[in-house]
């Protein structure tokens, strides 16, 4: 079957559950599958993102992920990131891999030495995205996606996915962008539509109340008040808005686009991150 017409899936690795969007290709793209599979605790010895990959293996072996080109898209809770600026000194990609990895160092100390460090690409200028993920995680996922061989098309953070979801609609604006997930909230400050600030914290249930309180101490951090009010945020878990404080923040909740059979009602908001299937 040509690449062009074998349906596009993708997975998105929680700490305690996975979300599956199958979607079939062609004239018309329709979603054909949806899941939500929880996670068996793994022991406590384990890495936290051990019970993700656990659930993942025998979805790889079997007719679920069969047949489809898969794109992994792994929570923040996985993934640490940095911003590298843009300087004549960090003029190679090697320069500012290493500036990357010096930030994640003086951050987590020597806990970096056996992570993978990506840059995402960024608009001449601005700077750029670093993400690190543990070596043994992405070894640990390139095993257990074996049996799909070249149908296992590639592997992005949950943060970079939410961002391409939205990057049309952002344009060139500066405003601020927040992705909601599982127990993680991360709040970046888009200028011209790129990154120029960037904070990922672990949240609870209270975390719409606390926003605005977040979004005024990241103004503060910045040293003085940002081009911008406006707050996009982005949950598939989550859609609350936030209460804003004295209308200085004017928030609203990002709603993808349903493609072929999805409403994005409710119980399709989990999905909502993999809207197309696969991300962009």
């Amino acid at each position: 079957m040509s690449p062009l017409w074998r349906d596009q899936l993708g997975v998105v690795l929680y700490p305690d559950h996975l979300v599956l969007v199958r979607v079939k290709t062609g004239m018309r793209r329709r979603l054909q599958h949806t899941e939500v599979i929880p996670t068996q605790p793994a022991s406590p010895e384990a890495p936290p993102w051990q019970a993700a990959v656990d659930a993942l293996k025998p979805l790889a072996a079997s007719d679920v992920l069969g047949r489809a080109d898969v794109t992994l898209v792994l929570s923040s809770a996985f993934v640490r990131y940095v911003l590298v600026p843009r300087s004549d000194a960090l003029a190679s990609d090697a320069d500012q891999v290493a500036f990357a990895r010096h930030r994640f160092g003086t951050i987590h100390g020597k806990d970096i030495e056996d992570w993978l460090i990506r840059l995402a690409p960024a608009a001449a200028r601005q700077a750029r995205l670093a993400c690190a993920i543990e070596r043994p995680l992405v070894e640990a996922l390139d095993d257990a996606m074996i049996p799909l061989g070249p149908r296992y098309a590639s592997l992005q953070p949950h943060l970079v996915t939410s961002y391409n979801c939205w990057r049309k609609e952002i344009g060139k604006r500066s405003v601020w962008f927040v992705v909601v997930e599982s127990g993680v909230m991360s709040v970046a400050l888009l200028n011209e539509g790129e990154f120029a600030t960037l904070r990922t914290m672990r949240v609870g249930t209270r975390w719409a109340k606390e926003l605005p309180s977040v979004l005024a101490r990241e103004e503060f951090l910045n040293e003085g008040p940002a081009a911008s009010n406006e707050v996009l945020v982005f949950g598939p878990l989550d859609q609350r808005v936030p209460e804003a404080l004295a209308g200085k923040w004017k928030f609203r909740s990002l709603q993808p686009n349903a493609i072929s059979d999805m409403t994005l009602a409710a119980a399709d908001a989990p999905f909502a991150v993999l809207q197309d299937g696969v991300p962009a």
